[in-house]
């Protein structure tokens, strides 16, 4: 039995016990002392009662948290989640919470450090089940752009207040081509 239930039964009984001493007429007539002969067995029984209510409302409680909706309903239209990799995502967990804005940068081939902006002001939400793993909230007009992009993603944590999600359009790498001749 919670700690909180025991003191609740036992400060009614002691308010209870309390009664019986000062009130004459519980003191003199048959019903009074039956009360206090079986005074505990009344508080058990009130105890099992209480328990039996508070059992019958937790399944109750718990179907209501199941009902609650899927993240994907609550996705703004023009909007897709997607989900990417952040190299630094253990840390950005961390900080962030239940969601947060970021920027994302792609890491250079190589120094593989974090060169290049790829997106502005993305809202992400942290995978429950995969660490390093995110649902990026991106414009679907935007989306095409973000794929060209290599993963993983280095993030640097922005304001909440933060709005405009913006991806960078990736440039075409200019190849040169040399064409040699031997004569």
């Amino acid at each position: 039995m919670p700690k909180f239930v025991k003191k609740a039964l036992y400060n009614l009984m002691f308010f209870w016990e309390g009664l019986l001493k000062n009130n004459l007429f519980f003191q003199k007539n048959l019903l009074g002392r039956l009360f206090r002969k079986y005074m505990s067995h009344f508080f058990i029984l009130f105890g099992l009662v209480f328990l039996s209510l508070i059992s019958d409302l937790l399944p109750l409680i718990k179907r209501e948290r199941a009902r609650a909706p899927s993240l994907d309903t609550l996705v703004p239209q023009d909007f897709v989640l997607l989900p990417i990799e952040i190299s630094n995502g253990g840390d950005i967990k961390s900080i962030i919470g239940a969601y947060g804005v970021v920027d994302l940068y792609v890491h250079s081939e190589r120094t593989g450090l974090p060169e290049k902006q790829a997106a502005g002001a993305i809202k992400i939400l942290p995978s429950e089940t995969e660490e390093g793993r995110f649902m990026a909230l991106v414009p679907e007009k935007e989306l095409s752009y973000l794929f060209k992009y290599p993963e993983p993603f280095y993030a640097v944590i922005q304001n909440p207040e933060k709005t405009g999600a913006k991806v960078h359009k990736k440039k075409q790498s200019e190849s040169l081509v040399v064409i040699e001749e031997n004569f």
